[in-house]
C-alpha cells in the first residue's frame, strides 16, 4: 500500500519543524512535574504520544483541506496525486491509534489526556479550525494538552503547572492566529472564517497583542508567587520582546507573515522551555 514515494508524500504532510513546539510545550510539563531533568523512558514515551499524534493530525490537516489545498496548493501530496485522500486518511489512523496505545504502559490519567488530544486533533482539523475564535482557542488547547501529556506522564497538575498551562493556552491561541493571517488571501477565496477573515489584520493584530501580554502576566505569577525561581524571568520577558515584535513585523506587512510565524513558533518554543530555568 505504502511505496517509498507515498512514504515520502506522508513525511511531506506531516510538517517536522513544526513539531518542535509541542514537544518544547511536553518536555517543559516533564521537567516541571519532575521537578528536575525526566528520565529516559518518561521523556521517549511522552515525546512518542506527542509525536504520532502530531503527525496523525497534520495528515488529517491535508486529508479535510482537499478541496482548499486543490486550489491554493496544487504541488501538495494529495492535489497532485502523489498521495490519494483514502491512504492518507488510514495513515492518519494508524498514527493516532498508535499514540494512544503508546499512552497505555504510563499512568491511567495520561491514558485520558491523551484521548482528548486526539479528539481535539480530530475536531479542529475537521471543523474548529475554520470557526474564527472557536478555532484559533482549540489550536490553543491542543499546545496545552501536549504540555499536560508530560505533566501526567510524571504526576498530575498543581499550582505551578496550571499557571503554566494557562500561559501555553494563552500563547499558542495567538500563534494560530499569526498563522492564519499569512493565509487569509487563500481563506477568503476557499470560505474559511479565521480570525483575519472575519475581522480584519488590525483587528487580528489587537487580539494577538492582548493575548499575548495576558499570557505574560499568568507567566509572570509563578516567580510573584514563589512558585518557580526569580532567575526565568529575564529570559521570558526577552522572548515576549521577540514575540512582540513578530507580531509588530505582521501587522506592519502581512506579506511578511510566513517570516513572523516562523518567528512567533520560534518565541514561543523558547518561552515554553524558559520555565525549567526556574526550578
Amino acid at each position: 500500500m505504502f511505496s517509498l514515494q507515498k512514504i515520502s508524500a506522508l513525511l511531506e504532510m506531516s510538517r517536522p519543524h513544526g513539531m518542535i513546539t509541542p514537544l518544547c510545550a511536553c518536555y517543559a510539563g516533564l521537567y516541571l512535574a519532575g521537578q528536575g531533568s525526566p528520565g529516559f523512558f518518561d521523556m521517549f514515551g511522552a515525546f512518542a504520544i506527542i509525536i504520532l499524534v502530531w503527525f496523525g493530525g497534520v495528515i488529517l490537516n491535508d486529508y479535510y483541506d482537499y478541496r482548499v489545498d486543490s486550489i491554493t496548493d496544487r504541488y501538495r501530496p494529495i492535489p497532485s496525486g502523489r498521495i490519494t485522500q483514502k491512504e492518507a486518511l488510514y495513515a492518519a489512523i494508524i498514527l493516532l491509534v498508535l499514540g494512544f496505545t503508546s499512552s497505555l504502559v504510563y499512568p491511567v490519567n495520561l491514558m485520558f489526556v491523551t484521548v482528548a488530544l486526539i479528539i481535539l486533533a480530530i475536531l479542529y482539523n475537521s471543523r474548529f479550525k475554520k470557526m474564527g475564535l472557536i478555532g484559533s482557542f482549540s489550536f490553543g488547547l491542543i499546545e496545552g494538552l501536549s504540555f499536560a501529556v508530560g505533566i501526567f506522564t510524571i504526576g498530575g497538575f498543581d499550582q505551578l503547572t496550571l499557571l503554566v498551562v494557562i500561559s501555553i493556552i494563552l500563547l499558542h491561541t495567538s500563534v494560530n492566529i499569526t498563522g492564519a493571517i499569512k493565509d487569509i488571501e487563500g481563506d477568503k477565496k476557499t470560505g474559511n472564517l479565521t480570525v483575519p477573515v472575519k475581522y480584519g489584520i488590525n483587528a487580528s493584530v489587537k487580539i494577538i497583542m492582548l493575548l499575548l501580554l495576558s499570557s505574560i502576566i499568568v507567566a509572570l505569577l509563578p516567580g510573584f508567587l514563589n512558585l518557580l525561581n526569580l532567575r526565568y524571568l529575564p529570559l521570558l520577558l526577552i522572548t515576549a520582546i521577540w514575540l512582540l515584535i513578530s507580531t509588530i513585523i505582521v501587522k506592519k506587512d502581512s506579506k511578511l507573515g510566513y517570516m513572523a510565524f516562523g518567528m512567533y513558533y520560534m518565541g514561543a518554543s523558547i518561552y515554553y522551555l524558559n520555565f525549567i530555568t526556574g526550578i
